[in-house]
């Protein structure tokens, strides 16, 4: 609150994907294996920093933000594309990574992740399952990854 007691508000700008149960998950290879893709719609966004292409982010607005993510199966990672790569560096980046072993049988389980990370203007970010066959729940509800810019 400001001395003379009126608030300010602040409106951090966030874009929130949602798990597409209309269309099928997809098979993506990468130098460090083969994963399971997340078909995406678009759930909450709010301001231009963040966008939505194909089933990743975006970014637009360099800055710190939270990244999260969650998925109803045996694990994920949160990778960051980076625009510019310098020298010989991998231009992908392993944020995060929730992995849980279970049984074959009965293998659903929710997985969280969540943390900051500086990213730059044309960086983009993609939630992957590091199994080339996963079984993936598409709720909404209980598959999504987002992200909101801290001021």
């Amino acid at each position: 609150k400001r001395r003379d007691g009126s608030e300010t508000l602040v409106s951090q700008p966030c874009l929130q994907l949602l798990a597409n149960s209309s269309r099928k998950p997809f098979n993506k290879e990468l130098p460090s294996g083969p994963y399971t893709g997340i078909p995406w719609q678009a759930g909450l966004k709010r301001g231009s920093a963040l966008e939505a292409e194909g089933d990743r982010i975006v970014v637009r607005e360099e800055g710190f933000y939270f990244v999260y993510s969650q998925t109803f199966t045996m694990g994920h990672v949160v990778i960051r594309w980076k625009q510019s790569v310098v020298g010989n560096e991998e231009p992908d980046v392993h944020l995060f990574r929730c992995i849980q072993s279970m049984s074959p049988k009965d293998s659903f389980n929710t997985c969280y992740t969540g943390g900051v990370v500086k990213l730059d203007v044309g960086d983009h970010l993609e939630l992957l399952i590091p199994r080339p066959t996963a079984i993936i729940s598409l709720d909404g509800e209980s598959t999504f990854l987002g992200a909101f810019k801290l001021v």
